[in-house]
This record gives structure tokens, C-alpha cells and sequence, in this order.
């Protein structure tokens, strides 16, 4: 049986998550915007009840099309406040669909939001277990901050941004026994993308 990060063994679905999504980079503003969304929703809440909900929160939020959620009305927010199988919390849900539209601004540039996430790191992950890169990792989580805030992205602080580093990938933080991480670095730096 290979090692894991010892927090992947809560359950079956957080298993699952951990050996398939969990760290792999990611490149496409889509799922970056998911990621992100999933996020700002598990601030306060545990990582075990965001993933339960997931599928609600994809139906309820138009599977985090950025398209759609920018098009969302009060109306819309109303009625995912009355959806008992939401995470209905009224602040995460309206920034939810803020940042569908600060994002979908972002997207008109010449650089798409994801490539812009990615120059901060020189379209590399992180790997934490190198030597000094501890320096490196705060660096990059301050600059992403940073990045957010400029584009108007709200729910996001150090915190979030740093959970939704290391499950986006920019940021390789499995443990040193846990066979992804070797398994995600080997795969990135010879294919140059998983």
C-alpha cells in the first residue's frame, strides 16, 4: 500500500481526492475558477463538507461556468439561499459570483487569468521540500494575494490563497513519504506539464 499525506485518510472521497485532483497543476481558467469558488466556500468549514457538496454547489452555481455566474441575479442568489442542498451562506455565495465577473474581466486582457497565476511562479509548481523555499512559498502566496486583490477577487486572504495554491498545483505541499508528491514533481519536470 503506498504512503499518503496522513490527512488524505479521512474517508474514501477525501482519499480520492488527495491521489487524483489534489496538487496536480492546473492550466485552464475553468477549473482554476472552480477551485478558487470551492475555496472561498470552505473558509470556516471543513475540506470533508466542501467536497460532500460539491456536486450542489456545481448544479447550483451553473458547474462554475464564469460566463453564467457573471449573469447571476439577485434573484439567482435568492433562490440558492433557499436550496437546502447549498452552503447556504449569503456573503461566500454573492462573492462567488462577484468574482465570476472580476474574473471574466481578467479574461478580456492579453493574458489569461491563469497564465498571469502562473508567471508568478515561472510556470513552475513549488516544491516546498526544497531547501529555502520557505522564503520562496511566502513570497509567492503574498504576490497571489496580491494578484487577487487587484483584480477585485473577495473571500480570498493568505489562508485561501494558500489552500487554493496547493490544490491548484502551483504549490507541490504533499508530504515528503506521500508518494504524489514525488509522483507530481517527476511528472512536471519531465513532461513540463502534468
Amino acid at each position: 500500500m503506498q504512503q499518503r499525506c496522513g490527512w488524505a485518510d479521512r474517508n474514501e472521497m477525501v482519499m480520492n481526492y488527495h491521489d487524483s485532483e489534489r496538487g496536480v497543476p492546473v492550466y485552464e481558467d475553468q477549473l482554476l475558477f472552480e477551485l478558487l469558488s470551492l475555496e472561498v466556500f470552505q473558509a470556516g468549514l471543513t475540506w470533508s463538507l466542501i467536497l460532500s457538496r460539491r456536486s450542489a454547489l456545481r448544479k447550483g452555481l451553473a458547474n462554475f461556468d464564469i460566463d453564467q455566474l457573471a449573469g447571476f441575479s439577485v434573484t439567482d442568489t435568492q433562490l440558492l439561499l433557499a436550496d437546502p442542498t447549498m452552503i447556504r451562506n449569503r456573503r461566500k455565495i454573492e462573492n462567488v459570483i462577484h468574482n465570476a465577473r472580476q474574473w471574466q474581466q481578467q479574461q478580456l486582457g492579453e493574458i489569461s487569468p491563469a497564465e498571469q497565476l502562473w508567471n508568478l511562479q515561472r510556470q513552475q509548481p513549488l516544491r516546498l521540500e526544497m531547501a529555502g523555499n520557505d522564503q520562496a512559498k511566502y513570497t509567492f502566496i503574498k504576490q497571489t494575494t496580491t494578484l487577487f486583490y487587484e483584480w477585485g477577487i473577495r473571500g480570498v486572504g493568505p489562508k485561501t490563497t494558500t489552500s487554493f495554491l496547493q490544490a491548484a498545483g502551483f504549490i507541490n505541499d504533499h508530504e515528503d513519504n506521500c508518494y504524489r508528491q514525488k509522483e507530481i514533481y517527476l511528472s512536471v519536470h519531465t513532461t513540463g506539464r502534468i
